[in-house]
């Protein structure tokens, strides 16, 4: 239960409002095992969850190295670009 309750709160941190962005969402497939997801689009932001390899993103826009991808929870969240195709 504290599990869950980290998580929830870790993606309540990371609530974002979403910018009008000039960029065709597509849905990306993870391609290693441990992928990060983080709150922010760089290496030293909290990391949400590790993703599986297979798993299937909802990417939406680009920052830097990172894609913004949307979780089920309407949140913008970010992982390395180079882990999705």
């Amino acid at each position: 239960m504290q599990k869950l309750g980290l998580t929830i709160l870790s993606f309540v941190f990371c609530l974002s409002l979403f910018s009008a962005e000039n960029f065709d969402t597509f849905t990306g497939k993870v391609t290693g095992n441990k992928v990060r997801l983080r709150c922010g689009a760089d290496l030293d932001s909290h990391i949400i969850k590790e993703l599986n390899k297979n798993d299937l993103l909802l990417v939406t826009g680009e920052n830097n190295d990172f894609y913004s991808v949307l979780t089920p929870f309407d949140m913008k969240v970010y992982v390395f670009r180079s882990y999705i195709i």
